[in-house]
């Protein structure tokens, strides 16, 4: 996992989060610490990466609830949201099978995150593991 600490995703240029994009692609995991982003700027971040997930389609049911964005890339996840239950909220995986090709999952904390603890599931990974 790769943690950066000393960007500010709110005044980085396209080559900077392009050069994010490109540390996405080669690890598993980047973590980008201490920003507050508001969300369109997310949605700008997002759609850098190739094929990006909506994960809310404009006029369905439950996007009203839970996509942040006009166009559905950034979704509110809570309890009654994505996920089911509270017991769901501790981790998170890509879901390869409900986006396939999709190259980023992005995650945003912040409310509660003093103290908190988010797994993450790498599929990819997993799946490299076995025999």
């Amino acid at each position: 996992m790769i943690v950066l600490e000393d960007i500010n995703l709110n005044t980085a240029s396209d080559k900077e989060i392009k050069d994010i994009v490109q540390l996405c692609a080669k690890h598993s995991c980047v973590t980008v610490r201490n920003q507050k982003l508001s969300v369109e700027r997310e949605a700008e971040i997002v759609k850098m990466f190739s094929n990006p997930y909506v994960l809310f389609e404009p006029g369905t049911a439950g996007f009203e609830r839970s996509a942040l964005d006009k166009e559905g890339y950034i979704g509110l996840v809570t309890k009654n949201s994505i996920a089911g239950h509270e017991e769901e909220m501790l981790w998170h995986n890509e879901s390869p099978h409900a986006r396939p090709g999709s190259s980023v999952a992005w995650l945003y904390a912040e409310q509660g995150v003093e103290g908190s603890t988010t797994v993450w599931n790498n599929t990819v990974e997993a799946y490299k593991d076995l025999d």
